[in-house]
């Protein structure tokens, strides 16, 4: 976020910059009561409230119709977006809609098999949905596949794009002169000599796993843990410290391994650790292997643990045992089924939304 810009990127806050408006009054919303009662007696621990869900769709029509206007004065091909599923993103799916624009949602981590705004549109009406994307952009075939095996084959709308991971291609393939910051090569400098274990933290309210921490305190003294805060909970970098601290492990650091470029810190690390980040993927793609900990990385990734791309720790020896290992027998990003690495499929699939 703190990157030079030519143009200086502009951040909305949606509380701050509805602050005084009037949106929608919340309305009536029929069968309400019905829903609930599903919901509530398939997921226990899920209530929606009627009044609170009405006013957030008074967001939605409230936005959208400013980025309608906004959308026939540009008149563009598409509109794209990195993550859609919220007041302000469901509000330019809607725009676009409206203004006969073709959406489009990036691909921003492991979308499937089974994510809730992508996956398992078992229903979905012919015409598609309103507040969800007329197209996924996907890193490569096996996220088109997971979005479109279960989606309802009459929908015309929400499937998937291979169009890769540009941004990865140009860091793994590319010039990066003028991309990385001078604080990067200071930061290589500080590391030499040491093995570099990058560690992805996930937004939990644990933030420091039993396992992960056991493995700090015996590791090698000649290992640097390179914490990477989730940008969720940055404001529990003191927290952490503090734990760490409190177990006599000082050879870790935080600061410059959450705020320095992703990429920058994949093509310097030795090994990759994470509960269940999808930055295993994008590890594979440097040849940086990974493990997970815990049951849930161990069901999400079991494709690439059984195919050998990355491994599984249940215990902090098991950890330590497989950063000591540090294999080198990856297959590339996981398989080119997860990330197309072919360098004409951006323009492959710009082509494509350039021609609807």
């Amino acid at each position: 976020m703190d990157f030079s810009r030519h143009f200086p990127t502009l951040f909305l806050h949606l509380e701050q910059v509805s602050r005084g408006v009037k949106f929608d009054p919340p309305g009536t919303l029929a069968h309400f009561d019905e829903i609930a009662k599903i919901i509530k007696d398939k997921c226990a621990n899920v209530s929606i409230d009627a009044v609170d869900i009405s006013a957030e769709m008074g967001k939605i029509f409230y936005f959208a119709r400013i980025f309608e206007k906004v959308l026939n004065a540009l008149t563009p091909k598409a509109f794209m977006l990195s993550v859609y599923y919220h007041p302000v993103g469901m509000a330019w799916m809607l725009a676009s809609r409206w203004a006969g624009v073709k959406s489009v949602d990036l691909q921003h981590g492991r979308l499937g098999p089974h994510h809730g705004a992508y996956t398992q549109l078992t229903a979905a009406p012919r015409d598609g949905y309103h507040l969800l994307p007329d197209a996924v952009w996907c890193w490569g075939e096996q996220t088109k596949h997971d979005i479109e095996v279960d989606k309802n084959p009459a929908c015309e709308r929400h499937g998937g794009l291979i169009g890769g991971n540009v941004w990865l291609h140009k860091w793994r393939y590319g010039n990066t002169d003028g991309l990385e910051p001078q604080s990067v090569h200071d930061f290589s400098k500080q590391m030499a000599g040491k093995k570099k274990i990058l560690v992805s933290l996930q937004p939990l309210d644990k933030p420091v796993d039993a396992v992960l921490l056991e493995a700090m305190k015996n590791a090698p003294p000649e290992w640097m843990w390179l914490l990477r805060i989730h940008p969720l909970r940055r404001h529990t970098a003191p927290e952490i410290e503090a734990i760490l601290n409190k177990n006599g492990i000082s050879n870790f650091e935080i600061e410059q391994s959450t705020v320095l470029p992703l990429f920058s810190l994949l093509k310097l690390a030795d090994h990759h650790v994470t509960e269940f980040s999808s930055v295993v993927i994008e590890a594979a793609a440097f040849n940086v292997c990974s493990t997970v900990i815990g049951d849930r990385g161990r069901e999400i990734f079991a494709p690439q643990i059984s195919a050998g791309q990355c491994d599984h720790a249940e215990s902090s020896h098991d950890l330590l045992n497989s950063i000591a290992g540090n294999r080198a027998d990856l297959s590339l990003s996981g398989g080119p089924s997860f990330i197309c690495m072919d360098e004409n499929a951006p323009d492959t699939a710009l082509r494509a939304l350039a021609a609807t």
